[in-house]
């Protein structure tokens, strides 16, 4: 918590060289060099990553931030990697897609993914669409999106790849979406309802300071 510079620059170099790290969360870390987590995330040993509320210093050789941000955190790799959560990270649309695709190649063990609060939106929901659809990620049980604006069409076709029927699909679906602090309209909410309705596996479906209307809840009710 609350790392600068130098601190992450320690904590990069000493975490990569640690052959017993398993799992780690950053938090709060300013002024610091994204580029500086590759190697971390490239060594395969980590069964467990979250990164919240981190900001990067100043670009580097012209960069933008989103891109250093992007290139660091695709750079992650390993069948151990069961959690991988980003939090009030400015990685924006594309740069969370790639992080998606990445994922989907990578880590094929993964089983919660939170990309939250990220500027995610229509790329980010196609990317996880190709991955449902090239039958990647099959250990995913857990998917957060808070705080982003995903527009209705993309979180619609997203709900049908993720929360599906037993008829539609032989892989089971999520068992956990988060969508809190997301904007839904009456007919994102529709289809959520459908799919809540449908997709046995789903356990857990978190809508918090979403503003829902009230016919949108009647729905839900009826889910």
């Amino acid at each position: 918590d609350g790392l600068t510079g130098a601190g992450w620059a320690e904590l990069c170099q000493v975490g990569t060289a640690n052959a017993a790290l398993r799992d780690l969360t950053i938090a709060n870390a300013v002024d610091v060099c994204p580029g500086q987590l590759r190697p971390l995330l490239g060594s395969g040993r980590l069964e467990g990553f979250a990164l919240r509320r981190c900001r990067a210093s100043g670009g580097d050789q012209g960069s933008s931030l989103r891109s250093q941000w992007r290139d660091a955190l695709c750079a992650v790799t390993g069948d151990a990697l069961r959690t991988f959560v980003v939090d009030h990270v400015d990685t924006g649309d594309a740069g969370a897609a790639d992080v998606v695709g990445r994922l989907a190649g990578a880590c094929p063990s993964l089983r919660r993914l939170g990309l939250s609060h990220v500027g995610a939106g229509r790329n980010v929901a196609a990317a996880l669409i190709r991955a449902r659809e090239a039958e990647q990620l099959p250990a995913l049980d857990a998917l957060e999106l808070r705080g982003n604006a995903l527009p209705p069409s993309s979180l619609s076709l997203l709900v049908a790849a993720w929360l599906p029927g037993a008829d539609t699909s032989r892989r089971p679906g999520l068992g956990e979406f988060d969508l809190a602090d997301t904007p839904l309209d009456y007919y994102s909410v529709a289809a959520l309802a459908q799919g809540a309705r449908r997709c046995s596996a789903l356990r857990k479906l978190v809508l918090r300071k979403c503003e829902l209307s009230a016919p949108a809840v009647s729905l839900l009710d009826d889910a």
